[in-house]
């Protein structure tokens, strides 16, 4: 009789306005405060009772995070502990009794053993000799059983630990399919939805949950809204032919220009039902592109920070022309911008305060900072400055309020200036260089890669070709265009290569092997030669400095350092240790040989001889 009244119910909850809801039949909540037997709690429904031969003891909860109803966790977070085989658990209805198709939840750890008796104190496992739970007392989870459809009828259920050292329980909770006309039901949460857009994040996103039951005669879910800003991720959400729904909702909010604050509104009808939910949304999100630096240019912060800028804690990137700073849609990026850390600007003494500030500059140049230390702390706090070569840190600190000075030359390419602390920024200088410097060690040779256009009038060679062992080098004259590799010839000291200028010949760079790297470049694997010591060697790993260059040629099997022959004059740097040689001939490539009768160059007694 109990299957056909079941699946009558089904029949007429899919094809009628007849719903399929849950009811609570009972539910306890452990409080962890009860200690003595016999004593009948209060639970939804009826009471719950611990009988036996050991008082229950109390212990605290923690949850598995799948345990989410909260009816199913006890109150205070502390539970009761079934500590030996003395002691179980009576679940009593004060009315009505459990049924064939109720369904059992316990949340606890280790096993339960469920029944409509006892013995010994143990529960009888005519209902589940075993209901797993959680692991440990760390790890309090829900297990279920439903009664069977031969379940005979009876008030009281009683609950024992099925086995282990203890068993903690933190709730019981019985729940039963009723079948009924109820109205349909719709909830929406949240209700409020807040959006805020910046520059580091543009585009942004919100969801609200819609859940309903009983909503048989609704056939959709509709969800609109009319400002055109929001765009929403469904607007027509099927009924199950269960008569339930169960939707997340996505608005989302992209916009290409600073709004103010603004309220707008999302309707969900489900038949005679609306709800709502309301959205507020802003944003801060032009971004300006900064105007390259090509010459000298002074930013005096001190003097001329205007606009709204007391921003307690900004997220956004903020680009602005620091002689009018506004948030407002006609930003002025001419040159400089900036990103905003802990504060955007300390406005009440017009000056940045614990912010990095950047620009763009196409030329080399020195860059002279004016700052100092908050006042709020003495603490050790720097300059520091970083650009395309990487950070420099200043070497004068920031003590108290005091303006301190420190220049740094800085490459082309973005440069960043922040500082080890809250430190106020109050003028930044930048002075164009004249050119590109390189060192030269004492072997007479460097090589060099510039992320400018700089002139060579005959300190440049450009590497053409590998013939017996050495690699010849033919000076170049005129402009080397940035990112090229090239050698730098001369003596001992720093070399000043020019910043081209327009009018400027084009060097002849046909057939150079060198190959430049603007950033560290890791070599591991590279099949080519690097300088050293005024030698070109086979490349063995490590990292190439930025700045630098390689010859682009692969070394052969067993080679060794090879020759520079400039333009068919050879140079006299060995190959091989001379100190070594002990009076034998070598080819230039350490090879040893009887004699030198075969033009070439060979190694004869330490020195290097062209025959």
């Amino acid at each position: 009789m109990k299957k056909i009244f079941t699946l009558l119910a089904f029949v007429l909850a899919t094809v009628s306005s007849y719903a399929v809801s849950t009811e609570t039949v009972f539910n306890w909540q452990s409080d962890g405060a009860t200690t003595t037997l016999e004593k009948a709690l209060t639970a939804t429904g009826g009471t719950a009772t611990f009988f036996g031969t050991a008082s229950p003891s109390t212990e605290s909860v923690g949850y598995n995070t799948a345990v989410t109803d909260e009816e199913l966790k006890a109150t205070g977070n502390k539970a009761h502990k079934l500590g030996t085989n003395t002691l179980y658990l009576e679940l009593k209805l004060s009315s009505g009794t459990f049924k064939a198709g109720d369904v059992i939840q316990i949340c606890g750890y280790n096993a339960f053993r469920v029944g409509t008796g006892v013995t010994d104190n143990r529960a009888d496992t005519d209902i589940a000799a075993s209901l797993a739970t959680g692991t440990g007392k760390a790890d309090y989870n829900v297990g279920s059983v439903t009664l069977p459809d031969d379940f005979e009828e009876t008030n009281v259920i009683y609950i024992s630990r099925a086995n282990g050292s203890g068993t903690g329980v933190a709730a019981v909770k019985v729940t039963r399919e009723v079948l009924g006309a109820d109205d349909p039901v719709v909830e929406v949460s949240p209700t409020t939805l807040s959006l805020v857009a910046t520059i580091d994040e543009p585009s942004v996103s919100g969801t609200f949950q819609i859940t309903g039951s009983n909503m048989f005669d609704v056939g959709t879910v509709n969800v609109s809204c009319d400002d055109t800003n929001l765009s929403l991720s469904d607007i027509a959400i099927p009924v199950t032919a269960q008569g339930t729904v169960d939707q997340s909702i996505t608005v989302s909010y992209n916009p290409t220009v600073n709004a103010d604050p603004t309220t707008a509104e999302i309707i969900i009808t489900a038949g005679s039902i609306t709800k709502k939910v309301t959205v507020s949304y802003s944003a801060l999100v032009k971004k300006a592109t900064p105007t390259n630096v090509t010459g000298d240019i002074t930013w005096d912060i001190e003097n001329g920070i205007t606009g709204d800028a007391d921003v307690a804690s900004p997220t956004e990137e903020i680009y602005a022309n620091l002689l009018g700073l506004t948030f407002a849609d006609d930003f002025d990026a001419t040159s400089l911008y900036v990103t905003a850390n802990d504060y955007a600007w300390r406005k009440s003494n017009q000056c940045a305060q614990a912010c990095t500030l950047k620009f763009i500059t196409e030329v080399p140049g020195t860059i002279t900072v004016t700052f100092s230390n908050t006042g709020g702390s003495n603490k050790e706090r720097w300059v520091k400055v970083t650009d395309a070569n990487g950070e420099q840190t200043g070497t004068v600190e920031a003590v108290g309020t005091t303006h301190m000075t420190e220049s740094f030359d800085v490459a082309a390419g973005t440069v960043s200036i922040t500082g080890t602390g809250a430190l106020r920024f109050f003028k930044i200088e930048f002075v164009k260089a004249n050119g590109v410097s390189v060192t030269i060690p004492a072997s007479g040779y460097a090589t060099l890669c510039s992320s400018n256009d700089v002139v060579s009038n005959g300190e440049c060679y450009k590497a053409t070709k590998l013939v017996n062992g050495v690699v010849t080098i033919v000076p170049v004259q005129g402009v080397i265009p940035a990112s090229t590799g090239i050698i730098v010839k001369g003596e001992a000291g720093t070399v000043t290569l020019p910043i081209a200028t327009e009018g400027t010949t084009a060097a002849d760079l046909e057939g150079n092997k060198m190959v430049g790297v603007l950033a560290d470049t890791d070599m591991t694997g590279k099949s080519c030669y690097i300088l050293s010591d005024g030698a070109f060697w086979p490349c063995s790993g490590g990292t190439l400095a930025a700045g630098k260059a390689y010859l682009d040629i692969a070394p052969t099997s067993g080679a060794k350092a090879i020759e520079i022959d400039v333009d068919g004059q050879e140079t006299a740097i060995s190959t091989v240790n001379a100190e070594q040689l002990n009076g034998n001939i070598y080819t230039i490539n350490g090879v040893q040989v009887k004699n030198a009768q075969q033009k070439g160059i060979y190694i004869i007694n330490g020195k290097k001889v062209v025959k």
